[in-house]
C-alpha cells in the first residue's frame, strides 16, 4: 500500500501548477513520471528517510539547510547515492531541488519535501533546472538578507546575482548569465525598483 506519506510526496509531484488541486492530467503523468522514478530508487527513498529520522535530532519534522548537508556528508548515504548515478556536485543540487519543492512557509524541509526534490532531481536532472534551482536559493538568500518581502530591489539583484560565485555556478553548468538587470528593468513594470 501507500502510506500517508508517500501519498503527500506523490501530490508534490503531480501537483505540477501547484494550485492545491489535481487534474486528471496531471494525476496520469504524475503517475507515470512516478512509476519511472521509482525504478530502482524505492530502497533508496526508504533508507533517505531512515536517515533523515536520525538527522531529524529535535523531532521537528523538518531539517535545516545545515542539518541537511550534514545528512549528506555520511559516507553510507554517499554511497547510496552514487550507486543511483548521483554525483557529489548532484548533492549540491539536491538542497536547491529540495528547497523549490518547499513551499509550505515553515522553516527547513520535510521528510516528504526532501523525497519530493529527489525525485524531480531524478526525473529532470537537466542542467537548465539545475540552474533554476539555483537561481532560485540566490533569490531566497538576497531576500532574506535584506527584507524578507518576497522581492528584490534593483541593487539586491545587482549584488545577489552578479556575485562571482553566481557567474562561477552558471558557467559550471554551462549556462550563459543574463543582463540581469536589462531584465529587472524589463519586467519592474511600474518602475519603483
Amino acid at each position: 500500500g501507500i502510506s500517508a506519506e508517500d501519498f503527500k510526496t506523490l501530490f508534490l509531484q503531480v501537483d505540477v501548477d501547484k494550485s492545491g488541486t489535481v487534474s486528471l492530467d496531471e494525476l496520469c503523468d504524475g503517475l507515470v513520471k512516478m512509476k519511472k522514478a521509482m525504478v530502482g530508487v524505492e530502497r533508496t527513498i526508504a533508507f533517505m528517510r531512515k536517515m533523515f529520522e536520525e538527522s531529524d535530532e529535535d523531532g521537528s519534522g523538518s531539517l535545516s539547510k545545515e542539518e541537511f548537508q550534514s545528512l549528506f556528508q555520511h559516507p553510507t548515504v554517499r554511497m547510496k547515492l552514487q550507486q543511483m548515478d548521483v554525483s557529489t556536485e548532484d548533492i549540491d543540487d539536491l538542497w536547491a531541488a529540495v528547497d523549490a519543492q518547499d513551499d509550505d512557509g515553515q522553516a527547513g524541509v520535510s521528510a516528504e519535501e526532501m523525497v519530493a526534490g529527489f525525485l524531480s532531481l531524478r526525473q529532470d536532472g537537466s542542467i537548465v533546472k539545475r540552474g533554476v534551482n539555483f537561481l532560485r536559493q540566490v533569490f531566497k538568500a538576497a531576500d532574506a538578507a535584506g527584507n524578507s518581502s518576497g522581492s528584490l530591489s534593483r541593487e539586491e539583484v545587482e549584488q545577489a546575482f552578479y556575485a562571482e560565485e553566481v557567474a562561477d555556478r552558471l558557467e559550471q553548468l554551462s549556462l550563459e548569465a543574463p543582463d540581469w538587470l536589462g531584465m529587472f528593468d524589463a519586467i519592474d513594470v511600474n518602475g519603483d525598483g
